[in-house]
């Protein structure tokens, strides 16, 4: 207990104590009853000025980064040379990853949430720094956590869909033993047309790519919600850092309230991942020699 909060409550005491000896009529009652209604409100306003931790205080705290420190350690698309020597580098990092390395404080997850930057940013997002560093931290994490190229998302479609709706997308960041900080894996989601959703539905067999263009006109409680994405590198599978990452992501959906889902699965672990969300499968698609599986669930 704060030495403020002991005077406070010993101050209150001692005016309570003064007020119940004085007669309802006596001038002392009024003097002592204003006197506490003055000290009360005084020490209100003496509170509200008493500052909390914000989020990069609390992090630092518990020795995780604050958002400036990861964006630091994310080139900028300005030079293509830094930026293909920093994901070499992450993708060679992550045959290194283990669930063996991971403790409550070796993983973190950054959202656009903690990115938004006061006022617009003029010619969009592409002109905002934190938006591309943002961008080029979920495609290191799609890289790492499908190592077969096929699987691996476009650059040009992650731009699109991250340009329309960044709000739906996190990454999550792992500190390996004796080295800083790393993408390690991400999750995104953003809300669809009803119509593709009730192509996923019913002819899935027609699709014929993965690109799902974002819906910006409808109200999360009446949105159908594309899940674009849910994974991690595969060393880190059944660790702390991905039972964190898919109950965030479970939040994330289930507290939009929406009206379906859907996804396209590439992977045993995506279908597994889309049983839990109890999504069922509506048939397949194939590109070119690959087959994709489709996933919905319609809520009531």
């Amino acid at each position: 207990m704060s030495f403020i909060t002991i005077s406070f409550i010993l101050k209150i005491g001692y005016h309570f104590m003064k007020l119940i000896k004085c007669e309802i009529n006596n001038i002392k009652f009024l003097v002592y009853f204003f006197s506490l209604i003055s000290f009360f409100l005084t020490s209100c306003a003496l509170f509200r000025t008493i500052p909390t931790p914000t989020l990069n205080e609390t992090r630092k705290q518990s020795m995780k980064p604050a958002v400036e420190d990861l964006l630091r350690l994310v080139p900028d698309w300005k030079n293509w040379d830094e930026v293909q020597a920093w994901i070499q580098q992450g993708v060679n990092l992550s045959k290194h990853f283990s669930r063996d390395q991971i403790t409550s404080d070796s993983f973190i997850s950054l959202s656009w949430a903690d990115l938004l930057e006061e006022g617009k940013v003029p010619l969009g997002l592409y002109a905002s720094e934190k938006w591309r560093k943002f961008v080029l931290m979920i495609f290191l994490a799609d890289l790492i956590s499908y190592p077969n190229t096929v699987d691996q998302v476009n650059f040009d479609r992650l731009q699109f869909v991250m340009h329309s709706f960044p709000v739906g997308f996190r990454a999550w960041w792992i500190q390996l033993p004796n080295q800083s900080w790393w993408p390690a894996g991400y999750t995104g989601w953003y809300p669809m047309y009803e119509n593709v959703f009730s192509s996923f539905e019913t002819s899935p067999a027609q699709i014929k790519n993965r690109m799902v263009v974002p819906n910006l006109y409808v109200k999360n409680s009446d949105a159908f919600l594309y899940l674009f994405n849910y994974s991690v590198a595969p060393g880190l599978k059944k660790s702390q850092l991905s039972n964190a990452l898919i109950k965030t992501f479970s939040h994330e959906i289930h507290s939009k309230k929406p009206r379906g889902l859907a996804c396209i699965s590439v992977s045993e672990d995506g279908d597994r991942i889309a049983s839990k969300f109890n999504m069922s499968s509506s048939g397949a698609f194939s590109i070119g020699e690959n087959i994709e599986k489709v996933f919905t669930k319609r809520f009531n």
